[in-house]
């Protein structure tokens, strides 16, 4: 803008000079005037442009904080966990491109406050909160909603100090008795494959073979690697192969 302002008082003493000579004087004012037009067009652009990647650079900083502080040691990592197209995450991390419209989903991914994402105004931590990413239903399994079992959440739920990468399922009906309906599991899968930390424990238990995830007391199988899933409802589902479990580290009445 300083440059804007200096233009702007050159144009007023060229127009003055103008005014004092009797010659051709409103052709040379309306040539002045349109160049100074042009002029000031291009200043005002380049300022808004110069503002804009300024802001985009910014925003850029606190998504790559945001992504290091999850534990993602690349944009390429962070993208393929949360399902993002890499080439679009990318741009967004080097300032290239705004992001304005996914802030929300990487603030709920990251842990972050959006607010804070796109702004840098107020704390970055979302200290205690937690991502809904599903449901559990008839017979305790637990169903996904959209992508969001890739920690991104369609709900936030508020809790004291949990790891930071805890998800959490809500109970509908009355498919967990003796829990109730509105109730939220909270649980935290570091890895596939089962930890000895599961055996004899509530766990959110991946079936093998695109089998379905279900939330059950686990115990070892009548052979190794396989196991088996207890409920208080239901007849026992004996030796199992699980792609994956993990135990249930919090339970959180309605």
């Amino acid at each position: 803008m300083a440059k804007a302002t200096q233009l702007l008082a050159e144009f007023f003493t060229r127009q003055a000079k103008l005014a004092a000579e009797p010659f051709d004087v409103g052709n040379r004012f309306h040539e002045a005037h349109r160049a100074f037009c042009t002029i000031f067009r291009q200043v005002i652009l380049h300022d808004a442009s110069i503002q804009n990647v300024k802001m985009h650079e910014s925003d850029a900083r606190r998504l790559k904080e945001a992504r290091q502080k999850a534990g993602y040691p690349d944009a390429k990592a962070a993208a393929e966990a949360m399902g993002a197209n890499f080439h679009t995450y990318i741009q967004h991390e080097n300032g290239t491109r705004g992001f304005a419209r996914h802030a929300e989903r990487y603030a709920r991914f990251f842990r972050v406050d959006a607010g804070w994402l796109i702004s840098g105004k107020g704390k970055p931590d979302l200290t205690g909160m937690v991502p809904v990413v599903g449901y559990v239903g008839a017979g305790a399994e637990v169903y996904p909603i959209d992508d969001h079992a890739k920690g991104a959440g369609f709900d936030m739920i508020e809790t004291n100090a949990m790891p930071g990468d805890s998800v959490a399922v809500r109970i509908r009906g009355d498919s967990m008795y003796p829990f109730e309906e509105g109730w939220v599991l909270v649980y935290r899968r570091e890895r596939d494959g089962v930890p000895s930390a599961c055996i004899n424990q509530l766990c959110v238990c991946a079936v093998a073979h695109d089998g379905p995830v279900l939330i059950k007391r686990l115990r070892k199988g009548s052979k190794a690697k396989l196991f088996t899933l207890e409920s208080w409802n239901a007849a026992p589902r004996e030796d199992l192969e699980l792609e994956w479990a993990a135990p249930v580290i919090a339970i959180l009445p309605r």
